[in-house]
């Protein structure tokens, strides 16, 4: 059963602030959330929770360029200088050049030049950080950390250090990692795989649910609390959405349904997400009104800074593919599919649908998720009217092409020899050969799906043409 429960929360009053006010720093901690907010030029701290009446607005917020919150502490660094408020943590140190701070329950972790420092009396402070080339990111718990440094251009590396029980330092292989976020006693972080392909990859306490992420899209980014963690993942080409797992005895997986995070951040029993256009939600423990701070932020737009940035996916082919799991096709959506036995679809309306600037031919066994074959290339080559004879084609993209209203449209390898009566029947390279017939203007049965013929009357195999914008 979850429970809700405010316990002699110190609320600050609601500020009033104009509509284009933007949220340039945000963090939660256990009892305690913060933001650091612009406004016409000027920054202003509003913070809730326990002990805000500590948390007033310095006289050098304008110059913070930093700012993280742990169990009952705010630490900003404002010119170089870290300064640390609260009942758990009070520091005051220079620093020359600082790249990154974060902070956990009573430490608080700053990264200058090559060199993770930590404060404050957790058991992380105990443990030497590794040093860093260009750090990319800095992520800590109670007793371990973690940094992803760029060793070399495009390519990243994650290390960890502190407290090793559960293996949780022991860093998986990964190929290219971007994000990183800790737990209690485990660790995820997001491996950039390829141009289109990302993944969580969890590690540390094996029975925790934490470590066991669902399957999503493209994670963009990640925040973890003591046992939940959550990420922004997108979708497609403009959308993302939340998702959370792990514990959930305060509800705090249990995210509203809104379009379109740009921002998460997770404390131990609770999570804050930004959404586009929306305003910020909190869901979770609220035993301190630490996220009543939802009322002085629902207007407010997030910093580029903090916002995740989408990535342009739309998945390129060259040359004809075999065997294509459908859901690499990042950018492409279906314009025209039916099954092979399908008769007198008018070749005009299906142009007509399938308008945009790239296309994909492709055909499988109906119900299925693989592409048996396909082959793509500009909207004006695939659909370039060659002559109605026996062999005319013509090459793009490493495919021969052919297209006539009044004959057949498919494709072969490049520079192929073809056999066209109506369709293609050369068996050369024949897993590699599509092709459909048309007659006076339509799109008529059949007739193979590589060296699957002889389809005309099939309602088991299916056509179908994607079609993408970029």
């Amino acid at each position: 059963m979850k429970l809700l429960v405010l316990f002699s929360a110190i609320i600050l009053p609601s500020l009033s602030f104009a509509v284009d006010s933007t949220v340039e720093e945000f963090g939660v901690g256990n009892n305690l959330s913060c933001a650091l907010v612009e406004e016409s030029g000027n920054k202003n701290l509003i913070c809730q929770g326990v002990d805000t009446d500590l948390f007033k607005t310095p006289k050098y917020a304008n110059k913070i360029t930093h700012m993280s919150v742990g169990h009952h502490h705010l630490c900003t660094i404002a010119s170089g200088d870290l300064r640390c408020i609260g009942s758990d943590l009070k520091v005051t140190k220079s620093y020359s050049d600082p790249k990154l701070m974060t902070s956990f329950k009573a430490s608080v972790c700053v990264a200058d030049r090559g060199v993770v420092t930590c404060h404050g009396s957790s058991a992380l402070t105990k443990f030497k950080a590794p040093s860093y080339i260009e750090i990319q990111k800095l992520a800590i718990n109670q007793n371990h950390g973690c940094i992803i440094d760029k060793v070399k251009v495009g390519q990243n590396q994650l290390r960890c250090w502190g407290n090793n029980r559960y293996g949780k330092t022991e860093v998986p292989p990964l190929v290219n990692p971007v994000d990183v976020s800790l737990g209690k006693d485990f660790a995820c972080a997001i491996d950039h795989l390829s141009k289109y392909k990302r993944k969580v990859v969890c590690w540390g306490k094996r029975d925790l649910l934490a470590v066991k992420p669902p399957k999503m899209h493209f994670p963009l980014s990640l925040s973890a609390g003591r046992k939940h963690i959550c990420a922004i993942d997108q979708t497609d080409m403009n959308n993302t959405k939340l998702d959370c797992w792990g514990e959930n005895t305060e509800g705090q997986i249990d995210h509203p349904k809104m379009k379109d995070p740009l921002l998460v951040r997770s404390s131990n029993f609770y999570t804050c997400a930004f959404y586009k256009d929306q305003g910020v939600e909190c869901f979770g423990g609220n035993y301190h009104g630490e996220w009543d701070i939802t009322g002085d932020l629902s207007s407010m737009k997030v910093a580029t800074k903090l916002s995740v940035s989408l990535h342009k996916l739309i998945t390129y082919f060259v040359g004809i593919h075999k065997n294509v799991d459908e859901k690499i096709l990042m950018g492409w959506k279906v314009c025209y599919s039916d099954t092979y036995s399908v008769r007198g679809i008018k070749m005009s309306t299906i142009l007509k649908n399938c308008s945009g600037k790239n296309i994909i031919l492709a055909c499988r066994p109906k119900g299925s998720k693989t592409l048996t074959l396909m082959a793509s290339g500009k909207r004006d080559e695939v659909f370039k009217v060659t002559a109605r004879d026996t062999t005319s084609g013509h090459d793009h993209n490493k495919v021969k092409f052919y297209f006539n209203v009044n004959q057949s449209l498919g494709f072969a390898p490049e520079g192929a020899t073809l056999a066209k009566n109506s369709c293609d029947t050369q068996t050369t390279d024949g897993d590699q050969r599509l092709c459909w017939h048309t007659s006076g203007g339509s799109l008529n049965g059949g007739w193979r799906c590589g060296n699957t013929k002889s389809l005309g009357r099939s309602n088991s195999w299916e056509r179908v043409i994607y079609q993408s914008s970029f």
